[in-house]
C-alpha cells in the first residue's frame, strides 16, 4: 500500500501547487456545500484529488491527466476503496480538456452515485487549479454568494495575478455550470505581481491595472445621483495623480497613439478632481483656524461669509465631480484603460539594444526620478511656492515610481526613498496648501470689492487676518524646505 504523499514524491509533483489548489478545493466545497450536499468522506476525497490531479505532470506534461489516471488507477493507495481510487482517477481524468464522461471506462465502472460524486469533484478540483493557472499560489477566495434562484455564483478572489487565474477558473467552470449553475469568477489585484524578467510594457499594465483595482468598479463608475464620498473623492485624486506617473514612466513602450485618448482622458478626470480638493483644502484650513487663532470673538464671526462661500462652491462642485464620473465620456475611458491593461497589442515591438525588461531599466527609472528631485537643490534659500510646489510633485514622482516597484526594488531602499518623500510632501504640502487658502481669501475679497457695502468691516477684517495668518505660515515654514530635502539629496 501506498500514501498520497509517497505517489506524489515518486512522480516530483510540485508540492506547493499541490497544496494550494486542495486548500482552495476544500474552501470550494464548504463554500458550495448548499448545491452539492456531499458528504464529509467526499470532502476527504476532494482533498486527495486536488493533491494528485498533476501526479503525471513530470512525465507526460501533454498527456498528464490521462497519464495521471493510470497512476492512481494501477496505485494501491492506503485508506481508500477501488471506488475511492477510481474516483481520484476519474478527477485527474477530468481535471483538465474537455470533459468526457461517457468515454472514460473507469467512470462507467462507478455506479450512479459515484458518478455523481465524481463529476462534482472533478468540477471543484477544476475550478481550483484554474485558480493557481499564474504557478503563483497567490490568489485567495474572498467571497462566494449564493443567491436565491438559478442567478450565476459569484466568485471573488485576490492576489496579484487574480484577474488571469479568474479568467482561467470561470473557463474551466464548465463542468461545474452543467451540473449546478453558472460560476462567474472575478479577481483582485493585492500588488502589481512583477517580476524582473516582464518587459517594461508589461510592468507598466500591470501597475495600472493594480491602481485600477485599488478602486471599487462600482466607485470608479457611480450610477447617476449616486452620492460620491469626499473620501473617495480624494482616492480618486490619488490614484489618478498615480496613473499618470505611471503612463510617464512607461510611456515610451506603447504606441503613441493607443496611449493618446488614455492620457487626455486621465488629465479630464484630474482636473475635474483639482478644484474640489483645493476647496476641501479651504474649508479644512478655515476650521483649523477658527479652532486655533487667539483673535477675538467678532473677528472669528467675520469669516463666516468666507466658510458660507467656500462650502456652498464644495458642494457644487461635488455634484459637478458627481456628473462627470456617472457620464459616458469618463465611462467610455474606464473601459478603454482597462481594456489597455488586459492586452499586449498597444505595447511597442522590442528593439535590440534598447531597454526592454524591466530588469534591465529598474534602477535607471528610479535614478533618473531622483536625480529629478535633486537637480532642485539649485533653489535660493527662500524660494518662490510656485517653484517649491514644482519639487513637491518631482518627488511625489518619484514616490509613486518607488512604491510601484517595490516588489523588484531592495526593500531597504524602498523604504528608506518613501519615508524621505513622505516626509517632505508633508512639508512641501503645507506650505502649498497655505498658498492656496491665501490667495482664495483675498479673490474672495476682491470679487467683493465693487459691492464692498455687502461686507462689513468685521468681515473684511476677518477674511484678511485669516490671510495674513497662511501667509505668516508660509513665511515660517519655507526657510526649511532644504532641510526637508536633505535626506534624499544624500542618496
Amino acid at each position: 500500500m501506498q500514501s498520497i504523499t509517497a505517489l506524489c514524491e515518486q512522480y516530483h509533483v510540485d508540492p506547493a501547487h499541490a497544496a494550494h489548489v486542495a486548500q482552495l478545493t476544500i474552501a470550494l466545497f464548504d463554500a458550495l456545500h448548499p448545491l452539492h450536499q456531499l458528504s464529509p468522506r467526499a470532502r476527504e476525497l476532494a482533498e486527495a484529488g486536488a493533491l494528485l490531479h498533476n501526479v503525471a505532470l513530470s512525465i507526460d506534461p501533454a498527456h498528464h491527466h490521462t497519464a495521471g489516471r493510470d497512476i492512481i488507477a494501477a496505485a494501491q493507495l492506503a485508506g481508500f476503496t477501488q471506488a475511492e481510487r477510481l474516483t481520484l482517477a476519474c478527477i485527474a481524468a477530468f481535471h483538465r480538456k474537455a470533459v468526457r464522461p461517457e468515454t472514460e471506462a473507469l467512470f462507467q465502472a462507478l455506479n450512479p452515485a459515484q458518478q455523481q460524486e465524481a463529476l462534482a469533484l472533478s468540477a471543484l478540483v477544476r475550478i481550483a487549479d484554474g485558480l493557481d493557472y499564474s504557478q503563483t499560489q497567490s490568489t485567495r477566495i474572498v467571497s462566494v454568494d449564493i443567491d436565491a434562484g438559478e442567478s450565476p455564483i459569484r466568485l471573488r478572489v485576490k492576489g496579484p495575478h487574480s484577474h488571469e487565474d479568474a479568467a482561467r477558473a470561470e473557463k474551466k467552470a464548465d463542468l461545474w455550470g452543467t451540473l449546478f449553475r453558472p460560476l462567474h469568477v472575478t479577481g483582485r489585484m493585492t500588488r502589481p505581481g512583477l517580476a524582473p524578467d516582464d518587459t517594461l510594457a508589461a510592468a507598466g499594465r500591470r501597475i495600472l491595472r493594480y491602481q485600477l483595482d485599488r478602486i471599487d468598479p462600482d466607485d470608479w463608475l457611480p450610477a447617476e445621483g449616486a452620492v460620491v464620498s469626499p473620501r473617495l473623492i480624494h482616492r480618486l485624486r490619488v490614484t489618478t495623480r498615480r496613473m499618470r506617473s505611471t503612463l510617464r514612466a512607461f510611456g515610451d513602450y506603447y504606441r503613441p497613439r493607443s496611449l493618446r485618448p488614455l492620457t487626455k482622458g486621465l488629465l479630464r478626470l484630474a482636473d475635474c478632481l483639482r478644484p474640489l480638493r483645493e476647496h476641501d483644502v479651504l474649508v479644512a484650513a478655515l476650521e483649523d483656524y477658527t479652532q486655533d487663532c487667539e483673535a477675538g470673538a467678532e473677528t472669528l464671526a467675520g469669516v463666516e461669509a468666507l466658510m458660507a462661500a467656500w462650502q456652498a462652491e464644495r458642494e457644487t462642485l461635488r455634484a459637478r465631480v458627481c456628473d462627470y464620473l456617472a457620464g459616458p465620456a469618463h465611462a467610455a475611458w474606464f473601459e478603454a484603460l482597462l481594456a489597455f491593461t488586459q492586452t499586449d497589442q498597444h505595447d511597442r515591438p522590442a528593439k535590440l539594444g534598447k531597454p526592454w525588461l524591466l530588469r534591465h531599466a529598474i534602477d535607471a527609472l528610479q535614478a533618473e526620478h531622483l536625480a529629478r528631485v535633486k537637480a532642485f537643490d539649485v533653489m535660493p534659500d527662500a524660494p518662490s511656492v510656485e517653484n517649491l510646489h514644482r519639487l513637491r510633485i518631482a518627488i511625489k514622482r518619484l514616490r509613486y515610481l518607488t512604491d510601484a516597484l517595490r516588489e523588484v526594488l531592495p526593500a531597504e531602499r524602498v523604504e528608506k526613498v518613501l519615508a524621505a518623500c513622505v516626509a517632505a510632501q508633508d512639508a512641501y504640502g503645507a506650505v502649498n496648501d497655505a498658498h492656496i487658502a491665501a490667495g482664495a481669501a483675498l479673490r474672495f475679497l476682491e470679487a467683493r470689492l465693487p459691492e464692498a457695502g455687502d461686507l462689513d468691516s468685521a468681515t473684511m477684517r476677518g477674511v484678511v487676518d485669516f490671510a495674513e495668518a497662511q501667509q505668516r505660515a508660509i513665511d515660517a515654514q519655507l526657510p526649511g524646505w532644504r532641510a526637508a530635502l536633505e535626506p534624499l539629496l544624500m542618496m
